[in-house]
């Protein structure tokens, strides 16, 4: 509630939120207030109700609507490639709106319409934002799993930082009417820029030739086919052999030649 400025009760404003913030609780203090709130809900959070009277199921067909409401609250699901809640003081289960998609009838996939919630609708229309912000930063996150909290939350600024900047850079470019860069150069020149390394690795000759070699030599006896073993850089699956001058982990086997297809292109 401190985030609510107490100047606009009543006065019209209503507030878009994703699950993080949607309670039963909340959305009827703020309408009590004068405000209408519209957010998405997980089925495990407090207040929500569950009925198995005509309950959703994952073989719904998409397009199917099921809601429950109690007083300004309504609780609507909506099948769509997945199940979609919404919690919402603002809207009816179902205003006559629909959404094309593409769905198998008759053996063949067509584009048909769909029913479609009004307030799945504005939700999407007016979080669109933040989804948006969302989307980048898990796109190139530098996020990994940890057991300390403060560790994630740190990984989080800073992919909120580098996702800021980017879209700064596609502004600025916009302004000067030059091309920006795509995300993925974008966060690699930063990253080479913070690391104090070049953008583009410089080939040194060390003397050694593109063949392939044993990855771990000297291996013997049942070791010989997995002692050393590593991912393909081209088609991810394990190989024991890697390039003797690039040091990079390549196939060479009769139906797949991942060695010679890296070294005809511009992939190293």
């Amino acid at each position: 509630m401190s985030l609510v400025n107490k100047n606009f009760p009543g006065s019209g404003y209503h507030i878009y939120c994703d699950n993080f913030y949607t309670s039963p609780a909340l959305f009827s203090h703020l309408h009590d207030l004068g405000f209408g709130a519209c957010g998405t809900f997980q089925d495990t959070q407090v207040g929500i109700p569950h009925t198995k009277v005509n309950a959703m199921t994952r073989k719904s067909p998409r397009g199917t609507i099921r809601w429950i409401r109690e007083g300004a609250l309504i609780f609507i699901k909506w099948m769509d490639t997945r199940e979609v809640s919404v919690c919402s003081t603002l809207h009816t289960a179902f205003s006559g709106d629909s959404v094309r998609r593409v769905l198998k009838v008759g053996g063949k996939h067509r584009a048909v319409e769909v029913p479609l919630p009004s307030a799945v609708k504005d939700y999407n229309k007016f979080m669109g934002g933040v989804n948006l912000s969302d989307q980048l930063i898990v796109s190139y996150s530098s996020w990994r799993k940890s057991r300390k909290g403060y560790l994630t939350v740190l990984h989080h600024f800073i992919d909120i930082a580098v996702t800021n900047s980017y879209l700064l850079h596609k502004e600025l470019c916009g302004r000067l009417e030059q091309q920006p860069m795509t995300h993925q150069a974008f966060q690699e020149q930063l990253t080479a820029e913070l690391c104090g390394v070049p953008s583009q690795p410089v080939w040194e000759n060390t003397g050694l030739q593109h063949l392939p070699v044993a990855i771990c030599e000297g291996a013997s006896g049942s070791k010989k086919a997995t002692q050393g073993r590593r991912k393909c850089r081209l088609c991810g699956k394990c190989t024991p052999f890697m390039c003797e001058a690039c040091e990079v982990p390549l196939c060479i086997i009769v139906d797949r030649n991942c060695h010679k297809s890296y070294h005809s292109s511009d992939m190293q």
